[in-house]
């Protein structure tokens, strides 16, 4: 199961005005379309680069029973772990912090628990953390947001092509240094 976001991004990633500016587009009758790219561009940029745009915060839950170590997040760049918990019919206990550290691994978006957590029949782990490369859309390294924005503007002027790929190389070239590894 996918980890749940609980807190969107504080800002957008792109402003529709920066957009239709790039685009060169006056007037309100294209704003729905012009949306609806730069909603498909950051999609396509966090599928390509393997990591989250814009920090938000998630919740990854585990049912028990068994013994924890190390969980691995789904959203990446973890920056945070906001808080832990294990919640069981008899209630919600929160983990201290020295019970758990982010994993150091730049790859790996783990928490680690020492000693190992163990859950019982009825209970669940819930973690709540904050992952993202940047806070705003400012704060995005260059190469992204050129990116993103020559990626709308292919998607506007080659909307109906299905012979034009998805994802120009020129693109692909500005965001290759920011793309997670796998492993």
């Amino acid at each position: 199961m996918p980890d749940a976001l609980i807190m969107p991004a504080a800002t957008p990633s792109l402003s529709l005005a920066e957009a239709k500016s790039y685009l060169r587009i006056d007037g309100q009758v294209e704003d729905a379309l012009v949306q609806g790219l730069i909603d498909a561009a950051v999609a396509m940029a966090e599928v390509f680069l393997r990591q989250r745009l814009m920090l938000a915060t998630w919740q990854f839950i585990s049912n028990g029973p068994g013994v924890i170590d190390c969980v691995a997040v789904s959203n990446s760049p973890l920056k945070a772990i906001n808080q832990i918990r294990v919640v069981s019919t008899a209630g919600t206990v929160a983990l201290p912090s020295e019970r758990f550290s982010q994993g150091t691994a730049k790859q790996i978006q783990s928490v680690l628990f020492t000693p190992p957590l163990r859950l019982a029949e009825d209970e669940q782990l819930e973690i709540d953390y904050r992952a993202g490369m940047a806070e705003d859309w400012n704060t995005l390294p260059g190469g992204i947001r050129q990116g993103l924005l020559r990626l709308i503007a292919h998607f506007y002027t080659y909307r109906d092509d299905p012979a034009v790929p998805a994802l120009p190389a020129a693109v692909a070239a500005l965001w290759q240094p920011f793309r997670m590894p796998r492993l």
